[in-house]
């Protein structure tokens, strides 16, 4: 096939080969996977509850590189035993009694499955209104049946309620990072003329010595002077101890602003205080975050219930039944999309009226459930998967996908070390390193590289940026101490400077405020570019003023437009400077697998750090972003927190992961990224980002076949973006115009697509690449287009009377 052109094999989109299994095969393999996990809870007892391995044992069994041609499941089902089990410390072992449980069932497998199979990103309402409807809803129902205050819920009688993060070292962070915000702001009001690292560096947190290490991370990464106090003799942080750290802190000018109060602590379970705790916080505003655990108070428990596993929520064989009927549903609802509704037409608030305002206190049973998942979730849902969805940027799954995501819940590790889990660890930095070389990235990423570098997965490219700066902000207040060690880490931290294109995605902008370094957002070229001569510039003029650049994201496939910084430009400055240089590639760093996007790469043998997202365009489900660093030290250097519970005898041979991310705990994500590389291969996933490129060339022909419409951006990817231009219409009612165009083409339903704005000017973009897109429904696009553009222009395109309606 000729993908450059613009030519696509319809026959071959419709068979579903880029899913790397057909239906009936993936229905087959789903089901072998359902049964495997059944045995494999069955055979728990018989299995060595942490392995007996040494770091690097994965190496021996698997290749060096991602294979290019497809492998059959067969193939990699047999595999399974031998490289995963083989390593795997089994936290649902009876034989696990470390750390602390970690709870799976088969209920949340299946809810894991059906997620990863709709595959929305929730990150507004409109990217997926059931995605976040959901949550509010049992947000409110757990915090009922935790009987929390009632100002906690979101109908309740405050402006409060619940978010699901992914670890409660985020929650700990977010609600330290919550607390600072508000107390900077508060003290700006009071003393405008002093800055942010004046006031930050008066703030002080408390906790109790007890406290998990993600407490003291938290304080790290915000850059707030975090106490951690003595508890009793029972473990329990007092009001008295409380009180008298925060009135010496207070005779010293210094701003008490937060708690976070233990309910369980990691090393012991005992509970703060907060009897006396609470009415100090009354006295002397704070935030607190509450961490709550919950354990058999008389430890009474009843064997025989333990071993007929109630507490999965399903017994084995209703389990098999229920997952074999979840995955004929998915296998039904992928088959369905083309007469869903893109873009749901529901209202803020839709769910409370499907579902009881509180959870049920007796088990309902799977099919209660089960055909609860229509009308409840799918009527809100924006189908992500859809071939009308041409929004944001494609997010990709697969059948591969899939199988790892059950997979991995299944097994259920969390590998914030290689002792929680070898197995875990050892197949991720394999896997990182599969796809630098498939990637063609620089040698120095590799785990087995000339340098040390190498990758880590995390959640999302946001993580990464954040990560990345952090680690940047880290080395340079090292550095400086080194040389002026009188100064404070916000004497140094006020002067350091960082920057992007005012193009880059808005995660870089909220890593800024996050790490309390000033970001400056540098205007791009024309073409959408960040270039040297801008970024120099800005430099000079900072250094001159005695500020110190240290770090510069640059970007791969902007969101907005889909442009490229000239790292060739870029990357000699941050080099000549010291600079550490971040390439963000979250969607573009796909095409990198074919040699003939490879141009996009030149000048990344000048970065200090690269991340990509295998869920945007390698078939990989959501969540999933690779990052990779020249030298992982300085990430190491940033966040390190070893409590005695964390440490283990292969520290200094093993890599632990949870220092090259800002939580703890993480998710078994390599095994999708492993099936996906394997059963679709190398090849298939070239021609998935090949196709992509040829619907998106398609599109830019028909577009410009309508001497209406314009291009504004070179389309090199799979993102068209144009507007409607009418010549006797200035800028405003030219922006007007096509905001009515992006309005009409919404309020139709049929497709999803999504706006941006780029030097003033309000423009369509269209994103193809996504696995069910295809130019037979670019072409049905193209027509609602110029039927909304008939609608609204009538016969000629200067009529006066919409010109008048421009006006008002």
């Amino acid at each position: 096939m000729n993908y450059i052109n613009g030519e696509v094999n319809n026959s071959e989109v419709n068979s579903y080969p880029h899913l790397g299994l057909q239906h009936d095969d993936f229905r087959s393999a789903a089901h072998a996977l359902v049964d495997r996990i059944i045995d494999y809870y069955g055979t728990l007892a018989e299995r060595q509850t942490f392995p007996n391995v040494k770091p690097g044992f994965m190496r021996t069994l698997l290749p060096g590189q991602a294979p290019e041609e497809a492998e059959n499941w067969p193939q990699v089902f047999s595999d399974v035993e031998k490289v995963i089990m083989k390593g795997s410390t089994h936290w649902n072992s009876a034989g696990f009694l470390a750390f602390f449980p970690c709870g799976t069932s088969y209920p949340a497998l299946q809810g894991d499955l059906l997620s990863g199979a709709a595959n929305p990103i929730g990150f507004s309402w409109a990217s997926s209104p059931a995605c976040t409807e959901l949550e509010t809803v049992m947000m409110d129902w757990l915090a009922k049946a935790l009987n929390l205050p009632e100002f906690y819920l979101h109908n309740g009688i405050c402006p409060g309620g619940g978010v699901i993060e992914g670890l409660a070292s985020e929650a700990t962070l977010m609600t330290l990072s919550s607390a600072r915000s508000k107390a900077i702001r508060t003290q700006l009001s009071l003393h405008p003329n002093q800055t942010h690292h004046d006031i930050a560096k008066r703030l002080v947190a408390y906790s109790s010595n007890l406290s998990n290490s993600s407490v003291e991370k938290a304080g790290k990464i915000a850059l707030v002077h975090l106490k951690l106090l003595d508890a009793d003799k029972d473990g329990s942080l007092r009001g008295e101890t409380l009180l008298a750290a925060i009135e010496i802190d207070k005779n010293n000018g210094k701003i008490p602003i937060y708690v976070c109060a233990s309910l369980g602590t990691t090393a012991c379970c005992t509970f703060d205080d907060l009897t006396e705790v609470r009415p100090i916080l009354s006295a002397t505003p704070t935030d607190s975050v509450l961490c709550v655990t919950m354990n058999y108070i008389n430890g009474e428990v009843n064997n025989s219930e333990v071993n007929s596993y109630p507490h999965l929520g399903l017994q084995h064989d209703d389990f098999r039944s229920a997952a074999h009927a979840l995955v004929d549903r998915i296998i039904d609802y992928y088959g369905t999309l083309a007469e869903r509704q893109t873009f749901p037409n529901v209202k803020p608030g839709f769910m409370r009226t499907l579902l009881p305002g509180q959870a049920p206190e007796e088990a309902e049973n799977w099919p209660q459930v089960f055909s609860d998942v229509e009308k409840v979730i799918m009527k809100g849902s924006t189908h992500w998967n859809s071939a009308g969805f041409l929004a944001f940027f494609p997010c990709g799954t697969s059948y591969p996908a899939l199988l790892g995501d059950l997979l991995s819940g299944a097994a259920n590790p969390i590998g914030f070390s290689w002792a929680s889990s070898p197995a875990c660890t050892e197949l991720e930095t394999v896997m990182m390193d599969w796809l630098a070389k498939a990637l063609n990235l620089p040698e120095f990423y590799l785990h087995n590289g000339i340098g040390p570098g190498g990758g880590v997965i995390e959640g999302l490219a946001s993580e990464a940026t954040l990560m990345t700066l952090l680690s940047a902000r880290s080395k340079a207040i090292r550095t400086q101490l080194s040389l002026h060690p009188n100064q404070t880490h916000h004497d140094i931290a006020k002067r350091l400077v960082a920057y992007s294109s005012n193009l880059s995605n808005s995660s870089v902008e909220k890593a800024g405020k996050i790490a309390l370094v000033h970001l400056k957002l540098l205007e791009a070229d024309k073409d959408g570019s960040l270039r040297g001569e801008t970024l120099l510039a800005a430099i000079e003029i900072d250094k001159k003023n005695g500020k110190i650049p240290i770090y510069v994201c640059a970007s791969l496939g902007t969101t907005a437009c889909c442009t490229f910084d000239d790292l060739t430009e870029v990357g000699p400055i941050c080099e000549k400077e010291g600079m550490w240089l971040h390439v963000d590639a979250a969607y573009a760093g796909s095409a990198l697998l074919c040699p003939e996007f490879q141009y996009i790469r030149k000048g990344l043998e000048f970065t200090t750090s690269f991340n990509f997202n295998p869920h945007k365009w390698m078939m990989v489900n959501y969540d999933c972003s690779a990052l990779w660093f020249k030298n992982s030290s300085h990430a190491v250097n940033a966040l390190n927190v070893d409590p005695i519970y964390l440490q283990h005898e292969e520290m200094g041979s093993a890599i632990d992961y949870m220092h090259w991310q800002i939580g703890l705990g993480r998710r078994f994500r390599a095994i999708k990224i492993w099936f996906v590389l394997r059963m679709v291969g190398l090849e298939g996933l070239r021609s998935h980002v090949r196709r992509g490129v040829a619907e998106a060339k398609h599109l830019e022909g028909l577009v410009k076949k309508d001497s209406r419409y314009e291009i504004l951006f070179p389309v090199t990817l799979g993102l068209v973006c144009f507007r409607l231009k009418i010549e006797t219409f200035d800028e405003e009612k030219t922006n007007e115009l096509n905001r009515k165009v992006y309005e009409a083409i919404h309020a139709d339903r049929r497709f999803f697509i999504t706006p941006a704005s780029v030097g003033g000017k309000f423009i369509i973009r269209i994103a193809t690449g996504h696995v069910n897109c295809s130019t037979a429904k670019l072409d049905e696009c193209w027509n609602v287009i110029q039927d909304v553009t008939e609608n609204l222009l009538g016969s000629s395109p200067h009529l006066d009377e919409y010109t008048a309606d421009c006006s008002r």
